[in-house]
């Protein structure tokens, strides 16, 4: 009987060193790294990580650590699976939630240097063609039947029916501001022909022309002219022979300078002789004239058409 009192007593004490073990266990302090019988509360608390309750510290994705259980199992220890929350989260990794945004931007593709328009420092591609020397609005440069260009002011006169030596018809350039009162000469309102010794009209195998053996002159004023390049006369016609080409002097009569010799041919059409008179005509003056004086040759000229032109004039 007495034995069998001492083992109920022994019973019961080692029943309670157990209980006491079970107490001390439950908080995995010193234990808790090999027991597998826990609450499934590790040491930092119920299953909540020190830091948050899903939330990583950048993001709401899974870090690279895990989903949920500590690394070494699923028990209750110091990296227990209680929640699924252990030192480090439960899933949410330090480094971002995995939607892949870097440092950089939102993934919209803009660099630093634009937006994706494509236009260059240069321009805006529209490409108008337009260089330094124009667009290619301007007129072409024409020439006359002397292949002088019309790159200024001119007067021309022509001879087309029988008439007056004096009275042929005119004719004048199209250019801005300068019209048939800006040749005009004196106190006249156009200019006018002059001449004089033995000149007519005739019906010669070119066509009615202006039969000048005399003085044949155009009296003109360039009293608006301020400066030009070069003046040049353009003679069409012919001489008058069967044989023989004329010879005339082409000048200013009212300082002599001209051209003393150019000459003609007496063939059956139209020639056209051009005379460069460079800075015969005095500009600003008031009276001026172009004289033709057949003195050699056949000597006489069959006018057809006589132009003026000031080339390059500033007015």
């Amino acid at each position: 009987m007495r034995s069998r009192d001492l083992t109920l007593v022994f019973v019961a004490l080692f029943g309670a060193v157990l209980a006491c073990g079970d107490d001390g266990a439950s908080d995995g302090a010193s234990l808790g790294t090999t027991e597998t019988s826990g609450s499934g509360d590790g040491d930092t608390g119920d299953g909540d990580g020190d830091t948050g309750d899903g939330d990583g510290d950048t993001g709401d994705g899974d870090g690279d650590t895990g989903d949920g259980d500590g690394d070494p199992g699923d028990g209750d220890g110091d990296t227990g699976d209680g929640d699924g929350d252990g030192d480090t989260g439960d899933g949410d990794g330090d480094t971002g939630d995995g939607d892949g945004d870097g440092d950089t931007g939102d993934g919209d593709g803009d660099g630093d240097t634009g937006d994706g328009d494509g236009d260059g420092d240069t321009g805006d591609g529209d490409g108008d063609g337009d260089g330094d020397t124009g667009d290619g609005d301007g007129d072409p440069i024409t020439y006359d039947a002397c292949d002088f260009p019309n790159d200024g002011p001119w007067v021309e006169i022509e001879y087309w029916q029988l008439g007056s030596v004096s009275s042929p018809s005119w004719s004048y350039s199209d250019t801005p501001g300068w019209t048939e009162p800006e040749w005009a000469w004196g106190q006249e309102s156009w200019p006018e022909i002059f001449e004089f010794g033995g000149n007519s009209m005739t019906n010669d195998p070119i066509g009615i022309v202006a039969s000048i053996s005399g003085t044949w002159q155009i009296m003109m004023g360039l009293q608006d002219l301020i400066d030009y390049d070069y003046a040049s006369v353009c003679i069409e016609g012919r001489s008058i022979s069967v044989g023989s080409p004329a010879t005339m002097e082409v000048s200013n009569p009212l300082n002599g300078c001209g051209v003393a010799d150019a000459q003609i041919s007496h063939s059956w059409e139209v020639h056209a002789v051009g005379v460069d008179l460079g800075n015969c005509m005095v500009p600003g003056a008031a009276t001026q004239a172009v004289r033709i004086d057949p003195w050699g040759g056949s000597g006489k000229v069959g006018l057809k058409r006589v132009r003026v032109t000031l080339h390059g004039a500033v007015y």
